[in-house]
């Protein structure tokens, strides 16, 4: 057997199950980001955003293990620059683990 194939077969697992047991210590952080201009400006009832929380709600097991699942939910009107600034900084700066989005017909330029 060569050295490579017996480093990762004796300790791959091993690697595995430190990091199960270190997510189990971490917060899934989710965002949910619905692009609607109407939502945005309360002319409409974002039902979206609400309906993929609860998917995520009625999933959890996929998420098992983490300790516990927050979600944070935004709305903003169907402008790129927007959209994008909330998405960067849901990644870059809150580090989320899952960014969903849904609403929007189009990104104009």
């Amino acid at each position: 057997m060569n050295c490579a194939k017996g480093i990762i077969q004796n300790f791959f697992p091993i690697f595995i199950t430190i990091e199960f047991e270190l997510l189990k210590l971490m917060e899934l952080k989710v965002g949910i980001l619905t692009v609607s201009d109407r939502c945005f400006d309360k002319q409409a009832t974002d039902e979206s955003g609400p309906a993929v929380e609860e998917l995520v709600h009625n999933n959890t097991a996929q998420f098992k293990h983490f300790s516990s699942v927050k979600i944070d939910k935004e709305i903003v009107p169907d402008e790129a620059e927007l959209i994008s600034k909330k998405l960067i900084d849901w990644c870059d700066k809150q580090q989320y683990h899952l960014i969903l989005t849904t609403g929007g017909i189009a990104i104009i330029s």
